[in-house]
């Protein structure tokens, strides 16, 4: 076939389009391979229009959200670890498009931001918090609330301050404590005898007694931080994979 079918076409002497069947691969290579050496010019600027093209691709598409069904679940226990031993997103959705499942590209209007690690997710944090809109549902009992801060119904704050933007979770106590700036407590969390600040307390964690300031950190679910007067003197951890303990010498 000899029909031009690109606007490049008209610079080039393009080499005729031949059929191969699927099945002999090699010898597709092998055209191929001649095609380039009789066409150096064709080949090259059309293999690196491409590459820059799907460069380009990549680098736009490397920072989008992802949004799934439980069939990436499904997903992600059927493929193996990469070269860095992680199990990668870009993996699970081959093998869904692989297995038939539907996979489709939105483009998504307005805001958003990768939480993937903890600096991500206290600037985020940072980002929703500046944007509330003070109120207090909950008990405030000689205690100093200032600037933005949200107290959620059941809360309790005691003999202690709060400097917004923060929110306090439903249920949560707060006593002889001060909270800081840009903090989320959330549900049911107990912070007593502490500081903490630009900081992430997950539901029904518990901070107490701690002698310094936490700040800038992220707390899970259930987790309990506290000082015992115990001897002898020495510190004890029970933590995931991947967390991280900052000490003060």
């Amino acid at each position: 076939m000899d029909k031009s079918f690109h606007p490049l076409d008209q610079h080039f002497n393009m080499p005729q389009v031949r059929h191969v069947e699927a099945s002999r691969p090699f010898r597709w290579l092998a055209m191929g391979m001649s095609d380039m050496r009789d066409n150096l010019v064709a080949s090259l600027s059309y293999g690196l229009f491409f590459a820059v093209l799907g460069y380009l691709i990549l680098a736009y598409a490397a920072d989008m959200p992802y949004l799934f069904t439980a069939a990436v679940v499904d997903a992600a226990g059927r493929i193996a670890p990469s070269g860095r031993g992680e199990l990668e997103i870009t993996d699970a959705i081959q093998w869904l498009i692989d297995h038939g499942r539907l996979v489709r590209p939105h483009v998504i209007e307005g805001w958003w931001k990768d939480t993937g690690r903890l600096e991500d997710m206290l600037e985020a944090n940072r980002i929703i918090l500046d944007s509330l809109v003070a109120r207090t549902d909950g008990l405030v009992e000689e205690s100093e609330i200032l600037g933005k801060v949200v107290v959620e119904a059941g809360a309790r704050i005691v003999h202690s301050t709060v400097r917004g933007p923060a929110i306090i979770g439903k249920g949560a106590v707060i006593e002889n404590a001060y909270v800081g700036p840009f903090t989320s407590i959330g549900d049911g969390v107990i912070v007593r005898g502490s500081e903490v600040e630009h900081s992430i307390l997950l539901e029904g964690a518990s901070v107490s007694d701690v002698g310094g300031r936490i700040e800038s950190s992220l707390i899970g679910r259930n987790v309990s931080i506290y000082r015992t007067r115990s001897k002898p003197r020495s510190f004890n951890f029970m933590l995931g994979d991947r967390s991280e303990v900052g000490l003060i010498g």
